[in-house]
């Protein structure tokens, strides 16, 4: 049994850090180990043969333990640990394993109380900070979480991992500055490190840098092809620029190499819906897309604001209500749910005229959500209109003019409504620049 006990003494040595391995392969529980899935079977067997031969060896707890973590079964991890520490309460690899494995099974005052216990005996084991920092980026308390990774850092500053973790500490704080900054030390360590690469496409993105997140995510294929955030990146930079042929091409990759994430199929929701819009598509598709979003996420505030589009545009207005209804319930804040059902009730008119006031009523609160909200001014002047309030109108589409002054149809409701008051050069004025405007809407 002697060399069962070698085999074990070495498997619980080796360090994930170490820089021949590749980064981007590594097992995300820092006591797990690097290893296939032959090894870990060997290892498990060589650790259970070892508690056999001396149930009081602890080190075949930890092997054991690591064993499990690596493989994702953190409740056998833990009770290994935990018999670990009953043998030696001394062991801090143990005690750090513990913390760690507590910190993926949610127990986050237990990983709290081991890992500063190991600090506590040891300031300089460097594994217990990250682990720490992971935790508070977690539980969202970002500042703890910048503190305990700096603290790694001044003990291994060229660890890629560390660099690319706060990073995404600063992500989540908004401070994008900083997340770039650190992506790209991330990146000067390794630069073969794929998420480091992908995470600053994304940094640029949400700093509006489109061109740089271009060629970043276009960077990012080279090192982990098969990765399907990297083209549902470039799928919204492309539906942002308008591209949108380009953003479909990108946002069916990313759904076909990962066919479970519903942004996947909002993006294409969205990229069919405006391809219908300018013509080139059939609003089925969008239809088909954000159901797809559904299937996987009932819940999807996006799928269900991109479906009551979908049916107001095929006059389907019950079901459209429904869904922008089933939107505000998720998501009070948005503008765009109470723009839609404003439509819906302005078109529900034709049919029942009571509902002019509750179309008048989800303008208006479109527009307390988003001020600029020009789309919800036209909607509530075409409402006045209907309803004889002929200066409210006015001033309403004056408004979204003031706001989008290129907007064809802030001028067709101005001709309209100057040409109803007698103001025959004024309407002749709005509908002139309408059709300048847009020469294909307005004849």
């Amino acid at each position: 049994m002697a060399e069962i006990f070698d085999k074990i003494k070495n498997f619980i040595k080796v360090n994930i850090y170490d820089p021949r391995i590749d980064i981007n392969k590594k097992p995300s529980c820092l006591c797990a180990i690097y290893a296939t899935k032959e090894e870990l079977k060997e290892a498990e067997e060589n650790c259970k043969k070892a508690i056999e031969e001396d149930p009081k060896y602890a080190d075949s707890y930890i092997c054991l333990g690591r064993v499990y973590a690596t493989q994702r079964r953190y409740k056998e991890a833990e009770e290994n640990f935990k018999k670990a520490l009953l043998l030696n309460p001394d062991y801090l690899d143990a005690k750090f394993c513990l913390g760690e494995v507590y910190v993926h099974l949610g127990k986050c005052a237990e990983a709290e109380l081991e890992l500063k216990d190991v600090l506590e005996k040891n300031p300089k084991y460097v594994n217990a900070y990250i682990a720490l920092g992971k935790l508070y980026l977690n539980m969202e308390k970002y500042e703890n979480a910048v503190y305990y990774f700096k603290k790694a850092l001044s003990l291994k500053p060229n660890y890629a991992d560390i660099h690319f973790l706060l990073g995404g500490v600063y992500v989540n704080m908004g401070n994008y500055k900083e997340a770039e900054t650190e992506h790209k030390k991330a990146i000067k360590i390794n630069p073969k490190y794929a998420d480091a690469n992908i995470g600053l496409g994304w940094i640029y993105y949400f700093q509006g840098r489109y061109k740089d997140a271009e060629e970043q995510f276009n960077k990012s294929t080279n090192l982990k092809p098969d990765e399907s955030s990297i083209y549902s990146g470039l799928g919204w930079i492309y539906y942002l620029l308008e591209r949108y042929d380009e953003a479909e091409t990108q946002f069916l990759k990313a759904s076909k190499l990962k066919n479970n994430d519903a942004e996947n199929f909002i993006g294409l929701g969205w990229t069919y819906y405006n391809l219908f819009l300018l013509g080139e598509a059939q609003i089925e598709s969008a239809e088909d897309a954000f159901k797809s979003a559904l299937t996987i996420n009932p819940n999807h505030t996006d799928a269900h604001n991109g479906l009551g589009w979908v049916y107001y545009h095929q006059d389907n207005l019950k079901e459209a209500e429904k869904h922008f209804l089933k939107t505000i319930e998720l998501n009070s804040d948005l503008p765009q749910p109470h723009l839609g059902l404003g439509w819906v009730y302005y078109r529900w008119y034709s049919y029942k005229n009571d509902r002019l006031k509750e179309a008048e009523s989800e303008f208006k609160k479109s527009i307390e959500k988003q001020s600029n909200n020009s789309p919800a001014y036209i909607g509530l002047g075409w409402v006045y209109y209907r309803l004889g309030k002929y200066k409210d109108a006015e001033k309403s589409f004056q408004k979204a003019k003031s706001i989008s002054p290129n907007d064809s149809e802030v001028y067709i409701g101005l001709g309209t409504l100057y040409e109803k008051l007698g103001k025959k050069s004024q309407a002749l004025s709005a509908y002139n620049k309408a059709r300048k405007l847009n020469p294909g809407k307005v004849m």
